[in-house]
């Protein structure tokens, strides 16, 4: 990473975040279309059956009270009136039983099911004996029968229907506690997602703010060497991001300098050289001036 530019660095943070925002975005989605499955079974499977075996519940309770009015009632064109009503319920139930039977998807309430009607069969068989006995007055008889057998009858399917209403109930709190157990589960791996991007920005953060220091540190002592006079000084950490490109112009302009220095000093010492050479030449033709000057005199003296 050391070498990766500033850029770069930057653009992989970046891409980092987008898949961190991506995994969570997938793994929200994914568990949110679970938890949405979980709540259409429960709206369109376990509502409805609670409600049609409540109705069914209902409607067999009015159905062993109208057979009770038919035992009281002392027309019969009363009793008559009685039987088209228990016709009409006989008939609804039917339907909320074949209405509730589209619904089942377990083998257990297909079982609770065969049991409920069968037991209700059973009650309707034996109400008929009721009511005949009730058309011809012998409601003493219509009234054992009725507290009797068809009590027995009334309280076991009444049993296999409440059994069938705790099944359903079981079945719908399991299918609200597993969408509740997927949504906990997604809230503890989001956030556990969440925290670990943002644990692994901050590192990348930290490794990038010391990197970059550090470099920067170093360039500056160099710089400092440079402008005490320091021409020999060089960068060795030559990295391809900007630090490292700024720290190879550094080399090239101290190299720069250092080359122009020694030109100059070369220069120097030449002129120098020339001047020496220069001095001694003027100084030997003073001299010999000097002394056919003195030769000349002598001359004329003689």
């Amino acid at each position: 990473m050391k070498n990766l530019k500033l850029s770069t660095l930057l653009s992989l943070s970046y891409a980092f975040i987008g898949l961190g925002l991506l995994v969570v975005s997938y793994f929200a989605f994914t568990r949110m279309a679970v938890i949405n499955d979980q709540s259409t079974v429960i709206s369109d499977k376990w509502l409805p059956s609670v409600a049609t075996v409540g109705l069914i519940d209902t409607q067999t309770a009015e159905i062993r009270a109208l057979e009770a009015l038919h035992i009281i009632s002392v027309t019969a064109n009363d009793q008559a009136t009685v039987e088209t009503r228990l016709k009409a319920l006989n008939n609804n139930v039917s339907g909320s039983i074949e209405h509730y039977q589209a619904l089942m998807t377990t083998d257990a309430e297909q079982r609770l099911m065969k049991q409920f009607i069968k037991s209700y069969q059973n009650y309707l068989s034996i109400q008929q004996d009721v009511l005949a006995l009730s058309r011809q007055n012998q409601n003493d008889q219509a009234r054992a029968l009725f507290t009797g057998r068809s009590r027995n009858a009334y309280d076991l399917y009444t049993a296999n229907l409440r059994e069938l209403s705790e099944l359903i109930a079981s079945n719908a709190r399991q299918a609200s506690e597993y969408g509740d157990s997927i949504y906990a589960q997604s809230i503890t791996v989001v956030s556990t997602i969440v925290v670990i991007v943002i644990a692994l920005l901050v590192l990348i953060a930290i490794y990038i703010t010391r990197s970059l220091t550090q470099q920067i540190q170093v360039l500056q002592k160099a710089m400092t060497r440079l402008a005490d006079g320091d021409l020999t000084v060089q960068l060795t950490d030559l990295s391809n991001n900007e630090i490292g490109t700024l720290s190879r112009h550094f080399n090239t302009t101290v190299n720069a300098f250092s080359k122009t220095i020694t030109e100059i000093q070369d220069s120097s010492n030449q002129l120098a050289s020339t001047s020496e050479e220069l001095s001694t030449v003027t100084e030997q033709s003073t001299r010999g001036i000097h002394r056919q000057t003195e030769e000349l005199e002598q001359a004329v003296s003689a």
